[in-house]
């Protein structure tokens, strides 16, 4: 009898462990979702409106690091877009030659 009473309260203890950690998971995904929505709003804030007023087939890919850099100046017409680097000082993206586009860059994690 005492055996069962000691499993039982072994059990509950168990179950009361699970539930608390239950609970720290809810809590911490919601902290994760809640950063992922800032980060995303912030990603949105960088977008550039020029970029987004170009006819799609100007248009970077997703994989361009300047898409959403802080020190990309982007600017064109109905013939073309280039973007210009406030960090490095050059043009670094131009349509017509898309396949020599940065796609590794430490510009966006340096300060201004």
């Amino acid at each position: 009898m005492e055996l069962e009473n000691i499993q039982d309260d072994a059990n509950q203890d168990l179950l009361d462990g699970i539930g608390a950690l239950e609970k720290i998971i809810e809590s911490e995904v919601k902290v994760l979702d809640q950063q992922q929505q800032a980060q995303e709003k912030e990603m949105e804030k960088k977008k550039s409106e020029t970029l987004a007023e170009v006819p799609e087939k100007y248009r970077p890919a997703d994989s361009v690091k300047c898409k959403n850099c802080k020190f990309s100046v982007w600017y064109g017409n109905e013939h073309m877009l280039k973007c210009y680097c406030k960090q490095i000082f050059n043009v670094v993206y131009e349509h017509d030659h898309k396949d020599e586009a940065i796609i590794y860059c430490d510009g966006p994690h340096l300060e201004e």
